[in-house]
């Protein structure tokens, strides 16, 4: 086992925080699971914290190479992903969930501050289901969660 203070900053940044805490099942007894792509920690803990109480399992990654081996482990029902991140960027580790992670069928969820229309087409060219712009209302998420990964 790799303890984090063994770890250089860049590694211990990068790595998938397993912390699982929400229990809720859906009517066939199966825990829903979001995986939470962001670099940003100000963006990381209040969504985890949302999805656990909304009743979520949830993993979290900050860089596109964390995200792909997350949802290799932790098989998500669900992917929100940011488009800015640390190496890989967000469309292309959309593309590679696709295709290397076994992610072909699951809903992602893409996100950026950034609004502009050809990025908004790129996501939905690279496999996002969705493109929510930044800042966005959990009530805005919730209506997305309900309808790519409902709890019942």
């Amino acid at each position: 086992m790799v303890s984090m203070s063994s770890l250089g900053r860049d590694q211990a940044d990068n790595m998938v925080d397993w912390s699982t805490w929400g229990t809720n099942q859906d009517r066939n007894g199966k825990v829903r699971r979001v995986l939470v792509v962001d670099d940003s920690p100000a963006i990381l803990r209040p969504l985890k914290m949302f999805l656990t109480l909304t009743g979520y399992l949830v993993a979290t990654a900050s860089s596109g190479e964390a995200a792909l081996e997350a949802a290799k482990r932790f098989k998500p029902d669900l992917i929100i992903l940011d488009f800015s991140l640390p190496g890989i960027d967000g469309l292309e580790t959309c593309c590679r969930l696709r295709v290397e992670a076994g992610a072909a069928t699951i809903p992602i969820i893409m996100m950026s501050a950034r609004t502009d229309t050809d990025l908004r087409d790129q996501a939905f060219d690279t496999g996002a289901n969705v493109f929510l712009p930044k800042p966005f209302s959990f009530d805005e998420l919730s209506h997305w969660l309900e309808e790519l990964a409902p709890l019942q």
